[in-house]
């Protein structure tokens, strides 16, 4: 079973619409922010694992999640194209090229991920999954997190990472009204 070990070192939030890596710590690394195209080094039985990426950002509120998601990638995309110019969501899961890109790096955001799948679909990436509300209940209770909900649960590592390739969403709430979608997720490299 690996085990990460979380530093609260840098205690603000990031803003709203932003992409971040989380901090981590492991025996052989000490105490650091992830660069986005850095190996996540966790403790595994007895031996050290290079793999996938953490990343977590927020996205606009639709009821429809999966139109929320797709306006988060198209937000996403608009802010960086990767190097494939010109091109949807669609078009880019078509081209190899893009899988390439994705399944050995990807972007650490929502680009990384094809679809929203139901939450209690356990298949798999590249697909976002909602939580259930019995997962959403377990770290805040009202059913109805905040930002700042999500963000201490993501460092008392009360919610966890998703598998290699695969990202987890929630809404959350601002003053009792759904505000944002939360997508975290691990890259597939």
């Amino acid at each position: 079973m690996a085990r990460i070990t979380y530093a609260a070192t840098d205690p603000s939030p990031p803003l709203l619409g932003s992409s971040m890596l989380v901090p981590h710590q492991s025996r052989a690394a000490g105490c650091q922010y992830l660069p986005l195209r850095s190996p996540l080094i966790t403790e595994a039985e007895g031996g050290i694992r290079v793999g996938g990426s953490f990343w977590w950002q927020t996205g606009p509120y639709q009821q429809d999640l999966g139109a929320a998601f797709r306006q988060a990638q198209e937000q996403e995309l608009a802010k960086d194209d990767h190097g494939f110019p010109g091109r949807t969501m669609d078009h880019l899961w078509e081209d190899e090229g893009w899988q390439e890109y994705i399944f050995t790096g990807g972007t650490g955001t929502v680009l990384d991920l094809v679809d929203v799948v139901e939450p209690t679909d356990a298949g798999g990436g590249p697909f976002v999954r909602p939580l259930t509300d019995r997962e959403v209940r377990a770290w805040a209770p009202t059913g109805q997190p905040t930002y700042a909900d999500w963000v201490d649960a993501m460092d008392s590592e009360t919610l966890r990472f998703p598998a290699r390739g695969c990202g987890n969403c929630t809404v959350l709430y601002d003053d009792g009204q759904p505000a944002h979608i939360g997508y975290w997720g691990v890259t597939a490299d």
